[in-house]
């Protein structure tokens, strides 16, 4: 099983990554975001890694599946936001940063 990639749409949240900045700076708010993302379903055996970032890779987090059909019903839950799934091309050596670029060529971004 290779890794796999969708664009969403529209998530929202506050990235692991802003969020100690924000609050040292007295406005956590300042760590939300609302726009475009990409899901990431990483192979783990016979489980699979969900992982879901902004547009630009700030991550909001990861989730763990005992298979990766239960992953991807999870991913489900974005509705009409979740595009369709692209496989990583095995010969990437930076899973990551193909990932984002694609997801920014596909946005025009």
């Amino acid at each position: 099983m290779s890794t796999e990639w969708a664009l969403l749409s529209q998530v929202e949240g506050r990235p692991l990554s802003r969020q100690w900045p924000a609050i040292r700076a007295g406005d956590p708010a300042a760590a939300d975001y609302a726009g475009p993302g990409i899901a990431v379903l990483y192979p783990d055996g016979d489980a699979a890694i969900l992982e879901w970032m902004t547009i630009e890779g700030d991550g909001f987090g990861d989730l763990w599946f005992l298979s990766r059909d239960e992953a991807i019903e999870a991913a489900e839950e974005w509705g009409e936001s979740l595009g369709p799934c692209n496989a990583v091309p095995e010969s990437e050596a930076d899973t990551r940063a193909y990932v984002i670029a694609a997801a920014r060529a596909l946005l025009g971004a």
